[in-house]
């Protein structure tokens, strides 16, 4: 059985055959919600306020927990979800599968953040470069 899904609506098909494109709507993807899926949330969620995300201590002991980002993207992290809903499940091993970029303000805030996480004990892939497109940050 698949999880609800929200408020979430079917476009209406009712204007498919009409040929007056200036009133049909598009309808538009967004984004709304990066969810990962996590071992240890307090583990987790520790690695994330260091990188400056407002996240409550009591949600350590949570097993599903959400920030709404600045942007509208809700960012969340779930022990649950997987166990729950696909039993079947294989947790990855090896390298790494998503690669969510979170914004700071400029390289020195990209750089200082860099030296404090790892400062901390959190294993840097690679110190912050930049790309052949142009973005400055770190490799993981």
């Amino acid at each position: 059985m698949s999880p609800p899904l929200g408020k979430w609506k079917a476009p209406s098909v009712a204007n498919a055959g009409r040929r007056n494109h200036r009133k049909r709507r598009r309808v538009s993807v967004q984004l709304s919600m990066v969810g990962l899926v996590v071992e240890d949330m307090a583990r987790a969620l520790a690695f994330y306020r260091r990188l400056g995300l407002d996240i409550p201590a009591e949600a350590d002991d949570r097993p599903h927990v959400e920030v709404r980002m600045g942007n509208g993207v809700t960012f969340f992290w779930d022990t649950a979800f997987a166990k729950a809903y696909d039993p079947d499940r294989e947790p990855p091993s090896g390298g790494y599968r998503v690669l969510p970029e979170l914004f700071l303000a400029d390289r020195g805030a990209v750089d200082a953040t860099y030296a404090t996480l790892t400062g901390s004990g959190y294993r840097g892939h690679r110190a912050p470069f930049e790309t052949a497109f142009g973005v400055y940050g770190h490799g993981g």
